[in-house]
Parts: C-alpha cells; sequence; structure tokens
C-alpha cells in the first residue's frame, strides 16, 4: 500500500510539473572538505543531564533521553551519554548498521551543536540539502506546515517531529550559488521554513559526511536510531528512510 502511495504522489507531483528527481551531487560547486573527527571515547555513558553518570553502558545501545537541562539557545536536545559514543570518524565508507561520523555544525540561533546530542532519545532524520535545489526546498516547505503533494503519505512523520517522537535535523551544504553555506544562510533557510522542532546546521564537515555516506544525489536522508547507528540512507531515493520511519512510529 505504501509503495502505490509511493507512486500516486510522483504522479502528483508530476501533474503538478514540480521537479520531485533528487539533484545529482556536483550539478553546483563542492565545496572544500575539511576532515575532523569528533570525540572517541569508546565507552557509553549512561544520560543524565544534570551530570555525568559513572556507570557505563553499552556502546551499541542508546540510554534513555532526558532534555530538561539542555543548554542551547534553541532547546535542541543534549544528550549526555553522547561523549560515550564511538565516533568512527569520516574514514571509509558508511552503511547499515555504522554509527554517523561525530559533527559539529552553528545552527540558526548562532551555537555550534553537536550531532550526537540529538541522539539518546528517538530515531533521528538527518538531512542533507542545499539552497538551490528545488527538491529539498520543497521539503523544507513541508517541514515548515505547507502542503507538498509529494511527501502527502509522510505527514504523520511531521506530527512525530512536533510531539517529539521522531527528530530531525538539516544539515545545509550549500547555498543558492553552490558556495559552502554560512551561518547566514542557516538563519535565512530558518527564517524561511521555520520550525522549531529542526535544527538546521552549517558545517565544514557535511561535505565530509557525505563523502562518507557515497551521497550523489539531494535531498539525501539517513534514519538513524538513539544510538546514531544507520537504520536507512537514501541509496535508492529518499523514500526508504521515510518508509521504515513511519514503520518504527506505528510499531511503538
Amino acid at each position: 500500500m505504501r509503495r502505490l502511495l509511493w507512486i500516486l504522489a510522483l504522479l502528483a507531483c508530476a501533474a503538478l510539473a514540480l521537479d520531485c528527481t533528487p539533484v545529482r551531487r556536483g550539478s553546483n560547486n563542492n565545496s572544500d572538505d575539511d576532515d575532523s573527527a569528533g570525540a572517541d571515547d569508546d565507552d557509553a555513558a549512561d544520560d543524565d543531564d544534570a551530570a555525568d553518570d559513572d556507570d557505563a553502558a553499552d556502546d551499541d545501545d542508546a540510554a534513555d533521553d532526558d532534555d530538561a537541562t539542555s543548554s542551547y539557545a534553541c532547546g535542541w536536545p543534549q544528550w549526555a551519554g553522547a561523549d560515550g559514543l564511538a565516533d568512527p570518524g569520516f574514514e571509509g565508507t558508511g552503511s547499515q548498521g555504522d554509527r554517523v561520523p561525530r559533527l559539529l555544525g552553528v545552527d540558526q540561533c548562532g551555537e555550534e551543536v553537536d550531532l550526537y546530542h540529538l541522539g539518546g532519545g528517538p530515531p533521528v532524520i538527518i538531512a542533507i540539502h542545499a539552497a538551490w535545489s528545488a527538491p529539498d526546498r520543497a521539503m523544507a516547505e513541508w517541514l515548515a506546515g505547507d502542503q507538498v503533494t509529494m511527501l502527502d503519505p509522510w505527514d504523520d512523520l511531521r506530527d512525530a517531529i512536533s510531539s517529539g517522537d521522531l527528530r530531525w535535523v538539516t544539515l545545509l551544504w550549500q547555498d543558492t550559488s553552490g558556495a559552502l553555506a554560512s551561518p547566514g544562510d542557516v538563519l535565512a533557510w530558518a527564517d524561511d521554513f521555520p520550525n522549531e522542532r529542526v535544527p538546521v546546521l552549517s558545517s565544514e564537515e557535511t561535505a565530509d559526511l557525505m563523502d562518507w555516506l557515497g551521497v550523489e544525489a539531494i535531498p539525501y536522508l539517513t534514519l538513524v536510531d538513539g544510538s546514531m547507528e544507520i537504520l536507512s540512507m537514501s541509496e535508492n531515493g529518499w523514500g526508504p528512510p521515510l518508509d521504515l520511519a513511519l514503520e518504527l512510529l506505528d510499531a511503538r
């Protein structure tokens, strides 16, 4: 049934003359890579935002999430167990079951945000976008609450983001000219497509993550669990990560 909805959505999209085709990477100028790695502590700590817990937890299991004492200006989750996750770095190529590398980016509040701080709770969709891409902007409009026909089958995910049952982070890769997105571009994107639940980050490490994931076209979505391990990737379009996120929500 979901496959039928996907097909119908694409047909409806074509009828509206909206370019829903993922844009191949390289159609605009790519930014320089900046290979940097995050923390490499192999022992995961139990989550407690008031203080770090001395008891170590299994690195492969996400701890219970507690966002009550987040210090981020925008109020994003700040999982205390983040420093306990082993960071694989950007060497090699990622695949399903691997943990995504740790990444730092500047958000719409002008503050540096740690990608791993979004872990420890519900699944997270990591979306890589470019400001010059029409499909990326359509997805951002949908997240902001607009009706976008091609995304109608996944409207429940948008509701889940609002309720906190699903997390979404946007990595803004490039600006409208194809240059590396700046904090100013992030602020403009967040103003154009407001959603107080969605961090929008600019980072020099986004290109490194794209290389690690093997991104060939955008928008590119990666669904990860609470321990930041990959559940689904946009290897065959961005539908599969959204479909699996729906299945996980239905199973709750």
